[in-house]
């Protein structure tokens, strides 16, 4: 049959519903094969650059590596267990039962709280943990960790136990008593604790990057105000109250200036840290280099798409009205259209979702993830919903429906309509996320941003 542009028959509904079938199946090759190639986006956000030297509040969570000279004390506090061995010789004195000698010796501290003073040479690797310096303590370095701290004596060390509870070779010391010991060299300790504490004059050096997720209760242990907050404390730095120099420009002081990524440290009587990421946040605003705006909510360098997109449905529209241009709407590749149309959007969901997961170290299907594994509904999860649904609405909405409009509207001039539509909101939902990510912090500074930023004050 003629006259509609549609042909019909067995044989043309047999040949649309396989091309219908392949394409299918092309698109879900195509979207398996994306997802292994990108499992953890793209990462096409912007990295920016933060130095700071000075004495200002600083913490670092994530993977932390710290290494030097620690001459000088190490605390443990609220010991959970803490084993010693290697020793040639322990002495033990308290006020109740004086001096006591013990060679060999293999000894165990459980409670309360130890302080190591001595000299080694620090090779610490700490997963999912975190740092905090203060200038102003005895106590230069604290630290959070899920994991232990193990490190080794060459020198003969004094340990203090207050309120622990001390077992060497069978014999145990218990009560709140200060108990001293004494340690021969080449004493090697494992240690887990709430927190640690190190104190020393020289150069410690600290390199922090992301990692497993961090538990939310290490930030609460070193009072850092985290809690309620898209970041996921991994792979953060944060400076109090400090002049920062972020892409070459020095800031004006903020409360709390955060970045998401990694960087190396040198801690002594001053910190001096420079470190790169995709996520600054700093006066109550995310760092972009997409700060300009015509009006308030749309980006200067996107705001003509709604305008072209008018004009040609406009121009196209005169054409076809002049000249009879001839409308050709071929049902027969409806189905194509369709799957033309979902296998980007699907796509560029994920890696949105993907996308929004490196910034923050949060995501919707991360939080998904978690609820199908039994992690239940919880704030410090589902938080990162609004920072991933409004910049990609926003996307959509100033990309992705523009663009989808010119390309239909010039499919149309050429007879193809049914398959222009599918290909164009293809295009548009594809190029809001290859476009889009970069006006994440834009579209969010005009709408979330003010929000986190009385979270810190």
């Amino acid at each position: 049959m003629e006259g509609d542009g549609t042909t019909t028959g067995p044989a043309s509904e047999s040949s649309t519903t396989s091309l219908v079938l392949v394409t299918g199946v092309g698109a879900f090759i195509i979207f398996s094969a994306m997802v292994a190639a990108f499992p953890h986006g793209m990462h096409l956000s912007p990295l920016h650059t933060v130095s700071y030297q000075g004495t200002a509040d600083t913490f670092f969570s994530g993977r932390l590596t710290i290494s030097g000279l620690l001459n000088g004390t190490l605390a443990a506090y609220n010991v959970s267990s803490c084993t010693i061995s290697g020793m040639d010789e322990v002495r033990i004195s308290d006020a109740q039962q004086g001096e006591q000698r013990f060679a060999p010796a293999h000894l165990t501290v459980t409670e309360g709280r130890c302080v190591i003073n001595g000299s080694t040479l620090l090779n610490l690797t700490l997963p999912s943990s975190l740092a905090v310096y203060n200038h102003t303590n005895a106590t230069r370095l604290l630290l959070a960790t899920s994991g232990h701290l193990t490190v080794q004596y060459a020198t003969p060390v004094r340990l203090t136990v207050d309120a622990g509870t001390i077992t060497v070779n069978n014999q145990t010391w218990q009560g709140s008593d200060t108990v001293y010991v004494d340690l021969s060299p080449g004493a090697r300790m494992d240690i887990s604790a709430a927190t640690f504490g190190l104190s020393t004059d020289d150069v410690l050096s600290l390199a922090f990057e992301r990692s497993e997720r961090v538990p939310p209760s290490l930030a609460g242990s070193l009072d850092v105000p985290l809690s309620s907050l898209p970041f996921s404390p991994d792979g953060l730095l944060g400076v109090t109250d400090a002049v920062l120099t972020v892409d070459g420009a020095e800031r004006e002081p903020a409360n709390v200036s955060l970045l998401r990524g990694e960087g190396t440290a040198h801690i002594g009587h001053h910190v001096s840290v420079r470190a790169t990421g995709p996520l600054v946040f700093q006066d109550s605003t995310f760092i972009s280099d997409r700060q300009s705006s015509v009006v308030w909510f749309v980006p200067r360098r996107i705001i003509g798409l709604w305008p072209l997109a008018i004009a040609t449905w406009i121009v196209t529209a005169l054409v076809r009205k002049k000249w009879g241009a001839r409308v050709q709407r071929d049902t027969r590749f409806r189905g194509v259209a369709v799957i033309l149309h979902l296998l980007p959007l699907a796509l560029a969901l994920y890696l949105w979702d993907r996308e929004t997961e490196y910034l923050f170290g949060k995501s919707i299907l991360a939080a998904l993830a978690s609820l199908i594994n039994g992690g239940g509904v919880s704030l410090d999860q589902w938080i990162i919903v609004p920072f991933e649904v409004i910049p990609l609405l926003a996307a959509l909405a100033f990309i992705a429906v523009p663009v989808g409009l010119i390309v239909s509207a010039a499919s149309r001039l050429l007879g193809v309509e049914t398959l222009g539509e599918g290909v164009g909101r293809g295009t548009g939902a594809l190029l809001s996320f290859l476009v889009g990510t970069a006006y994440i912090p834009f579209f969010l500074n005009v709408t979330l941003a003010p929000i986190v930023g009385s979270f810190l004050g």
